[in-house]
């Protein structure tokens, strides 16, 4: 977890969805699912594929974020 926090910070996409996968399954740091929406929506932002799938994933469930069926398809497309 410290080195994907610490490249997150530097700016790598990739490393926004280590950090959002770690808090979302609770790795190295208390489960939050709305950080780790956070740091899927910072990846996806920034053109990582994996995070925009996971964003889409928490738009479809309501994980971490509203549940909205038409911002999931927008990220999954």
């Amino acid at each position: 977890l410290e080195w994907s926090a610490a490249e997150a910070k530097r700016g790598n996409p990739c490393a926004h969805c280590c950090v959002g996968r770690c808090y979302e399954y609770g790795v190295g740091v208390e489960r939050d699912v709305a950080k780790a929406a956070v740091h899927y929506r910072k990846g996806a932002d920034l053109g990582d594929a994996e995070s925009k799938v996971e964003l889409g994933r928490c738009y479809e469930y309501g994980a971490g974020l509203p549940a909205s069926k038409s911002s999931a398809f927008e990220w999954y497309c």
